[in-house]
C-alpha cells in the first residue's frame, strides 16, 4: 500500500528517529526492514549489497524504480 506524501513524511521521521535511537537491527514493518538493510550494505565500508537484499526489497513490496532509487519507504 502506498502511503501519502504526509504519512510518508511522519513515518520516515518517526522511523529515522528510532532508527537513530534503538539501532539498525530495530524490527519494524517489512518494507522498512529491507529499506534499512539495502542502505546498510550500500554504505558499508566495503558495499555489500548482494541480490538477496534486491530480493527482500521485493518481496517487501518494492518496484524496480523504487528498489533503483531509494524511495521505498
Amino acid at each position: 500500500m502506498r502511503r501519502q506524501p504526509a504519512e510518508v513524511y511522519v513515518f520516515i521521521r518517526a522511523s529515522s528517529r528510532r532508527c537513530e535511537n534503538e539501532g539498525v537491527e530495530t524490527d519494524r514493518e517489512e518494507r522498512w526492514n529491507a529499506t534499512v538493510a539495502a542502505s546498510v550494505a550500500v554504505t558499508a565500508m566495503h558495499p555489500s549489497v548482494a541480490q538477496a537484499h534486491v530480493d527482500y526489497l521485493r518481496a517487501a513490496g518494492l518496484d524496480e524504480l523504487e528498489i533503483a532509487d531509494g524511495s521505498g519507504v
